[in-house]
């Protein structure tokens, strides 16, 4: 498998950006080389699952438990 070329700085600081951070170009630039492993976990989160995936029951406590 072929890994798509990494995110550029300009692409990186756009996205920090629109996240609403607040970072210097100077910290941008130093957190530019962990991009490839912010990708990467990214992609692993919740990669395939669809709602029909989650659990069927959830815990409901009962109300007027012990306090």
């Amino acid at each position: 498998m072929i890994a798509p070329p990494p995110m550029s700085l300009a692409a990186f600081e756009e996205h920090l950006r629109r996240a609403g951070l607040k970072i210097t170009p100077e910290k941008a630039l130093e957190l530019h080389p962990y991009v490839v492993y912010l990708e990467a976990m990214a992609a692993r989160m919740r990669a395939g699952f669809t709602y029909a995936d989650e659990p069927a029951h959830i815990f409901v406590p009962k109300r007027g438990g012990p306090a």
